[in-house]
């Protein structure tokens, strides 16, 4: 009989990780934590402790994803040392005890890893980052290709949820619309902004199949803070009638810890080609977005 092997999920409290559960399964995974406990979860630090110990039957298990680490780019570049024990010395830790049972990484980079100096990146584009978020990133994604090319790299554009609990960008400026705020959106700052239901359909595709390499995991758009902005007033539009107060600006403007590359889109034809999978628009995002909100607008 062939028993299908579980998915090992480090940091499945993460916002992307607890997506990724509900998408494969819970009787599929195993899933740790560190400060946030979940059901059936397995606490692990990665900065304290060996994976050897809280993992009992490494040989039932294909593929680990790997989503620990700070993902904020302000805190990274607030504290590098604890940001790169973290994001770098830890994760290489686990990526050579995954090594030694044969078990495959899936490691999910960013598109900070290039410079926003052209957009629409393909994954051959080379990795030149500005941002100490996406210099530890690449540590990683050089560590993998020269000692597991094998493995899974995931590299995420900007994700988006439509559960305000969560916290992102769209939910936020609905709620601020609500609040009858002032908008300061970027004009200069673009990304290809992702659904986070593809992007955990895409995660799990890539296992599925069994793939190999870098794959970029983003929407076909390359838009600006200011247009995604625009794109969701225009839908809330066509509900009902609402004005909102935004100001376009640049990203420069903003208080960061470091400044941001300007336009970091990238072209996820790869994926799309080797995995089949639909990736939602923009417009697509803000109708689930507001049909998840409909009790705040």
């Amino acid at each position: 009989m062939n028993i299908r092997k579980k998915v090992l999920i480090l940091g499945a409290s993460s916002f992307v990780g607890k997506h990724l559960v509900r998408r494969m399964g819970v009787d599929r995974v195993l899933a740790t934590y560190n400060s946030n406990p979940i059901p059936g979860g397995i606490r692990f630090d990665s900065a304290t402790m060996n994976l050897a110990d809280v993992i009992e039957s490494p040989e039932s298990i294909s593929h680990a994803v790997i989503l620990l680490g700070i993902t904020k780019p302000d805190t990274v570049a607030a504290d590098r040392t604890l940001s790169e024990e973290l994001n770098v010395s830890s994760v290489k830790r686990v990526i050579d005890q995954l090594a030694k049972w044969s078990i495959k990484p899936v490691y999910t980079s960013t598109e900070s890893v290039f410079d926003g100096e052209k957009g629409n990146y393909v994954e051959t584009d080379q990795a030149n980052p500005v941002l100490t978020y996406g210099r530890q990133k690449v540590q990683i994604e050089e560590y993998l290709q020269a000692n597991h090319p094998e493995s899974i790299i995931a590299r995420l554009a900007l994700v988006l949820g439509a559960d305000p609990k969560e916290g992102t960008q769209l939910t936020q400026w609905v709620e601020a619309i609500g609040r009858q705020e002032t908008i300061n959106c970027a004009h200069d700052s673009f990304s290809s902004p992702v659904f986070i239901g593809d992007v955990s359909k895409a995660i799990a595709r890539l296992i599925d199949l069994n793939l190999s390499g870098i794959f970029h995991v983003s929407s076909r758009s390359s838009v600006s803070r200011l247009e995604m902005f625009q794109s969701l007033l225009a839908e809330m539009q066509r509900l009902r009638a609402v004005e909102a107060d935004v100001v376009s600006c640049s990203i420069n403007d903003f208080d960061l810890q470091e400044k941001r590359p300007h336009n970091v889109s990238m072209n996820p034809d790869k994926l799309i080609g080797a995995t089949g999978i639909k990736i939602q628009s923009i417009e697509d995002i803000c109708r689930k977005v507001l049909d998840s909100m409909r009790n705040v607008i």
